[in-house]
């Protein structure tokens, strides 16, 4: 079966992800302390046909289907609460929900706003949580520097998975996080006096420390210059 995209569906998915990044992003802060909707985005967004994505080319739809909705979907709301990062394991299922008896009252400029309120809130309550790529490399060293070695990848949030000795050689396989990867060519030569050498395996996603959760929001927040008050959930 073939699970890669079309050429158009590239286009549509590159085309989202611009707006995402280049009209949404920017703004986004506001809107999800404001609660007012974007109404600025709804003309673009009907001229990329993101507004009638199901609706036939006759009557002013795109006509696309369930992948290309998707596709919009995923690009568009790469951001978790916290700082403003991509989520994933995420699933969102709506239990009641009472509308309006006007349809001018449960329209999109209301439905929108208090929808994402709603999934920002649960997530919130629930207890975000941030995960960290890492990367599983291949050390070849001589077996003299083994303990060199293992300290380097301790001393880096490292952790061994396998350790190999054959006669003078040894084959270390090790798990660290790429953050703490910058620098550890030097680092390794610098400890096996430049006759150490590593291998990228693998790489994989880990939930981070909790002792480093916090520091790291806040890090992340600062970056992208948001307020360094933590989102709390809203009920009002």
């Amino acid at each position: 079966m073939e699970f890669n995209l079309t050429e158009s569906q590239l286009e549509i998915q590159k085309l989202a992800r611009d707006f995402a990044q280049n009209k949404v992003a920017p703004k986004s802060l506001h809107y999800d302390e404001t609660q007012d909707f974007p109404w600025e985005f709804t003309n673009e967004l009907g001229e990329m046909g993101f507004m009638g994505i199901f609706f036939p080319e006759e009557y002013g739809g795109s006509n696309l289907t369930t992948m290309e909705y998707a596709i919009i979907v995923e690009e568009i709301s790469k951001a978790g609460p916290m700082c403003k990062e991509p989520c994933f394991g995420l699933k969102v299922k709506l239990t009641d929900a009472k509308l309006h008896e006007d349809a001018i009252h449960r329209g999109p400029g209301q439905m929108i706003p208090c929808t994402r309120q709603a999934i920002m809130n649960a997530m919130l309550v629930a207890g975000t949580i941030l995960y960290e790529p890492r990367q599983i490399i291949r050390i070849d060293i001589p077996t003299e520097y083994l303990n060199e070695t293992t300290k380097l990848v301790a001393g880096r949030r490292g952790e061994l998975q396998e350790v190999i000795q054959e006669e003078a050689a040894a084959i270390v396989k090790a798990k660290i996080p790429v953050n703490e990867m910058f620098g550890f060519t030097a680092a390794l030569r610098s400890a096996t006096s430049g006759r150490g050498a590593w291998f990228l395996s693998d790489q994989v996603f880990e939930k981070l420390p909790n002792d480093l959760q916090l520091p790291t929001i806040r890090k992340l927040r600062e970056r992208k210059g948001l307020p360094p008050d933590l989102p709390k959930p809203q009920f009002d």
